[in-house]
């Protein structure tokens, strides 16, 4: 018996006319995530894509990075066995027999129709050979349909049967690049990455902003971003990020306008700015971490007021999350520990102590005049760096 990982993918089976190139781009994600790895082979069967083992496959390292290959829905580590029913019936139970439980169920997923027995057919003469064994090794067998204790799963198609017992949940979504290209306004905070990796998890291919304010603020703002860009690329396998000065803009909009409208002002200046780096890019929206309510700028009055400043779309997955909820996902994608570390960066730097929560955009445009907004702009992005990350 040849030894695999079978993966499965749910949203890209739905798939019409575009369902080849969906699975396409699904699989050479899975050689990129796995290149590194020693297998046999990586290839496309209808429904589900293989990974072939073999003696040296590290199955534990090779789980780690399934489990962050957007596309799949699931996956397991199991065996390719025979089509021949009663050689079936061996196979099964010698990877079996090893294993440990009390209660079992078979579950037969017969693709391929002109397999000679039906699934339920399989799910008996497979079970009755199993309960058998069991028997025979003077143990007391047990079938439980909902609660059992192990789940014998048997796929038959054209192109093989293959058996598994246990799955391994994946992160479902859509390869990343299958839906085009963004460009995210990321932070070291919470919530820009979790944002970010919800996007990244739709199949959109995301090139990272972060503004910065050093000298006037420390590097390690920076160097956070950077770790959690490392992370998020793990997701998306290379990346692309800019980073742009924006502390002479920071100082222009104090020296010339009224400071409640401060920390707006600062964000109308990074939309324009990204909205530029979006469109070099061929990029065809925008990701913030914006939670509705959660800080001034975020006031539904505030979010118009910057959402004004471009024409480009702004994608805010976040925006009727709880924080309890993106520090839980943080956690889970594994940013947190970075976004937890105490460091100041361009948006706690020349905060008002009391922001606008309602502003107008006439007031608003009306102060961006004194302001010379192209200069400002161009200036910045003739400063800004280009880095690129790959795992």
């Amino acid at each position: 018996m040849k030894k695999i990982v079978i993966i499965h993918y749910h949203e890209i089976a739905l798939k019409g006319r575009n369902r080849a190139f969906f699975e396409n781009v699904l699989l050479e994600n899975i050689k990129l995530s796995l290149r590194s790895e020693k297998v046999d082979d990586i290839f496309r069967v209808y429904g589900r894509i293989i990974v072939r083992l073999n003696a040296d496959s590290r199955i534990d390292s090779i789980i780690i990075k399934l489990e962050k290959v957007f596309g799949i829905a699931y996956f397991a580590v199991g065996f390719k066995g025979s089509r021949d029913l009663e050689a079936l019936k061996g196979d099964i139970w010698e990877t079996l027999k090893n294993e440990e439980f009390e209660s079992f169920r078979i579950t037969t997923k017969r693709g391929d129709k002109s397999f000679k027995y039906s699934s339920q057919e399989t799910d008996k003469i497979i079970g009755s050979h199993v309960w058998q064994k069991i028997e025979e090794a003077g143990r007391k067998p047990k079938v439980d349909l909902e609660n059992f204790d192990i789940n014998i799963v048997i796929e038959i198609s054209s192109q093989g049967t293959f058996f598994y017992f246990k799955k391994i949940k994946g992160l479902s979504g859509f390869p990343p690049g299958t839906s085009g290209k963004v460009v995210s306004l990321i932070s070291g905070g919470f919530d820009s990455p979790v944002a970010t990796w919800k996007i990244m998890r739709r199949g959109a291919e995301v090139i990272f902003v972060h503004f910065h304010s050093y000298p006037s603020t420390s590097l390690a703002s920076k160097e956070n971003v950077r770790e959690i860009i490392k992370i998020l690329t793990q997701y998306q396998f290379y990346s692309k990020a800019y980073f742009v000065p924006f502390l002479d803009i920071q100082k222009s909009i104090m020296l010339n306008c009224e400071q409640s409208f401060g920390v707006i002002l600062y964000r109308r200046f990074m939309m324009r700015i990204a909205e530029k780096i979006a469109k070099n890019e061929n990029a065809k929206a925008l990701i913030t971490g914006d939670s509705l309510g959660q800080v001034a700028s975020q006031t539904l009055e505030n979010i118009a007021v910057v959402s004004s400043a471009i024409d480009l779309p702004i994608l805010r997955p976040l925006i009727g999350e709880n924080k309890e909820d993106i520090i839980k996902l943080s956690q889970e994608i594994g940013t947190f520990d970075i976004s937890s570390r105490p460091v100041e960066d361009c948006c706690s730097l020349f905060v008002p102590k009391h922001p606008k929560t309602k502003a107008r955009v006439e007031d608003v445009m009306e102060m961006e005049k004194k302001l010379d907004i192209d200069e400002l702009i161009r200036s910045a992005l003739d400063k800004t760096e280009a880095e690129i990350f790959d795992i």
